[in-house]
This record gives structure tokens, C-alpha cells and sequence, in this order.
């Protein structure tokens, strides 16, 4: 699958998981530097046609629900371990 990792899921250990399972990985940090704005981080998605990968669901809810949102890429989160 390919993912994009926002900056939030992106410790070694977890890229290193999802690359030995096969998956191909890319960082928000590594393609758009640190701090990223969520809007950047779906636009990349969005353009590279990954799944995005977080922790914080509340900031990839709010962007989904907003006015005139598109259908964006598929994403999946879940809390801090």
C-alpha cells in the first residue's frame, strides 16, 4: 500500500514495521519538511495518490467536513499508543 505518514505516526520503529511488511512509505516531514499544514499534507496525498497515516483524527476529520471538501484519499488514524 502506498502510505504517507503525517509527522505525528512517523517515529523509525513504525516506518520501519510498515516498510518490512512491504508497504511503501513516505514521510510528510521528509516531502514537505516539518510542520506541515494538514491542508499540504492531504494536497500531497491527494497528488501521490497515498493513504495518509495519522494519530490526530480530529485534524483530518475537521478538513473532510469543511464546505465544499472533495473526496479526498483515504486515511486512517488512531490514538497515541
Amino acid at each position: 500500500m502506498l502510505l504517507l505518514l503525517d509527522e505525528n505516526a512517523s517515529d523509525r520503529p513504525f516506518v520501519a514495521r510498515l516498510r518490512d511488511a512491504g508497504h511503501n512509505v513516505e514521510t510528510s516531514v521528509t516531502r514537505l519538511g516539518v510542520g506541515a499544514a494538514d491542508a499540504a499534507i492531504v494536497a500531497a496525498a491527494l497528488e501521490m495518490r497515498r493513504t495518509v497515516v495519522t494519530r490526530d483524527c480530529d485534524d483530518l476529520r475537521t478538513l473532510y467536513s469543511e464546505p465544499g471538501a472533495r473526496i479526498g484519499p483515504a486515511w486512517l488514524c488512531g490514538g497515541a499508543q
